[in-house]
């Protein structure tokens, strides 16, 4: 039983499929091409429509309408998804990232809470230090006020 694909080992296997036949054959895969060598597996055939669609869209082919029907051939972009890794490590790529974020995220809120409780440790520390030292100014101003008042 073949292994199902998931739509971006489709497009990968269709993409790598294109760029070996276009090495081999410059410049033309045909639709017949795809056909055959595709015909084996209904999955990569029954989306071959939307998979053409989108490696078209994303400009990774092009097409180009020959006397024996339409060719497609491998871009540029093509030829460097391909070196990155393909759709699938794209998407691997996009899924670590979206990690990173979420742990930034995570730390950045985890920091703003700690920043807030010592803002208001700072401020309760500081608000003590002044009412100490107004007690202690009062206390002194007090004793000052009753010693002079016991020698006079």
């Amino acid at each position: 039983m073949e292994k199902e694909l998931t739509p971006f080992e489709q497009l990968d296997k269709v993409l790598k499929f294109i760029k070996q036949w276009n090495k081999e054959n410059p410049y033309f895969c045909s639709d017949t091409d795809l056909a055959e060598f595709f015909g084996k597996s209904s999955v990569i055939k029954m989306n071959m429509g939307a998979i053409l669609g989108k490696l078209l869209k994303d400009d990774y082919i092009t097409i180009s309408e020959v006397t024996k029907g339409l060719i497609y051939v491998l871009t540029f972009e093509g030829e460097m998804l391909l070196l990155q890794g393909g759709y699938e490590q794209e998407q691997k790529d996009i899924i670590v990232a979206r990690s990173e974020i979420a742990k930034t995220q995570n730390v950045t809120l985890r920091n703003e809470k700690y920043l807030m409780v010592g803002t208001w440790v700072a401020s309760f520390v500081g608000l003590f230090l002044l009412i100490f030292e107004a007690l202690k100014y009062s206390l002194d101003l007090f004793l000052k006020i009753l010693f002079f008042l016991c020698n006079h």
